[in-house]
């Protein structure tokens, strides 16, 4: 995750005017660039540090929810008529990423032993 956030704000620091389109797409106030760059690179930092973790992990999901309710609302109709891309593999970074972390959470179950996790008999 670490990477991810460090990644998102150093592209976001390359590439200013795309930052500034997302936030206007949100109807976000577009003086909150500079902000959400500066959070997302502390996120990466202490992620990759493995410093204040705890407090990073809340604020990141605090903002995650915060940033997939406005975009959802934002735009609902388009949310929901391109529901299909999840359920179909496309050649788009999005889809991707998106495929590998299923990928990941497949990968811990299977490294869990997901299948002897015993369930509870009932007597």
């Amino acid at each position: 995750m670490g990477g991810v956030f460090l990644s998102a704000s150093i592209y976001r620091v390359i590439n200013p005017s795309l930052a500034i389109l997302e936030l206007q797409s949100l109807h976000l106030p577009t003086f909150l660039g500079w902000p959400l760059i500066i959070f997302e690179f502390f996120l990466g930092v202490s992620f990759l540090s493995n410093k204040y973790v705890k407090q990073a992990l809340l604020s990141g999901m605090v903002f995650l929810t915060f940033a997939i309710t406005v975009a959802t609302f934002t735009n609902i109709r388009g949310v929901l008529s391109a529901l299909s891309e999840l359920f179909v593999l496309n050649h788009t970074p999005t889809d991707l990423l998106l495929h590998f972390f299923f990928l990941l959470i497949l990968s811990y179950l299977y490294l869990l032993d997901y299948s002897k996790i015993k369930t509870k008999k009932k007597k």
